[in-house]
């Protein structure tokens, strides 16, 4: 009876332990950026390093001169929908999901693990990740933000180390943001994941 016990107890615990996607039947996604600065545009999201992070989690943009139209590095997530407010979380497949996390109308599109909900959060600091919207533009889905009134941009990151290629943090940016102005309006766009 013991052993049994034993038994069942450790299955529970790797069960609870295990990430586990809520819905799996639903389909992954890629984003990527649309924009007019033709090194930026096609460019798909994925985490950037430590050192190009200036938030909690972790960062996400795009880096041109190494990324290319490559999507084996992209960030992927899957919606989970909120049937009342008719806006979406965005997981990742790992157990994680996209936040948008930053103060004073700038907020950089970071990526955490586990629940969002969980993550430590500085006085001041705003945390969202449950205010998605997902918009089918004639076939082209756009990723949108119903948490402030505003728009995607990317802003040049520092290169992790000396001689690393330039990389560019995706933030969302309301109109009380006050900021520098080096930065590219840009549209995040998500696209099924391509299967091999």
């Amino acid at each position: 009876m013991r052993l049994q016990t034993l038994t069942a107890s450790l299955l529970a615990s790797i069960t609870l332990a295990t990430p586990i996607r809520r819905d799996v039947s639903a389909e992954l996604y890629t984003l990527r950026l649309a924009t007019p600065y033709t090194p930026l545009n096609g460019l798909y999201l994925h985490a950037l390093t430590p050192a190009q992070n200036a938030t909690a989690g972790i960062a996400l943009g795009v880096t041109p001169s190494t990324q290319g139209g490559d999507d084996s590095a992209a960030v992927v997530v899957y919606p989970v929908a909120n049937p009342a407010s008719g806006l979406a979380e965005l997981h990742t497949p790992d157990g994680g999901a996209l936040v948008l996390v930053g103060r004073h109308g700038l907020l950089d599109l970071a990526s955490v693990v586990g629940d969002p909900a969980a993550a430590p959060v500085p006085d001041g600091v705003t945390i969202d990740w449950t205010s998605f919207k997902l918009a089918d533009d004639d076939g082209a889905g756009s990723l949108g933000f119903a948490g402030g009134v505003g728009r995607w941009v990317a802003f040049p990151s520092a290169p992790a180390k000396s001689g690393d290629p330039q990389a560019w943090g995706v933030k969302f940016k309301d109109s009380t943001a006050a900021t520098t102005e080096n930065y590219v309006p840009v549209t995040i766009l998500y696209e099924p994941l391509k299967k091999e």
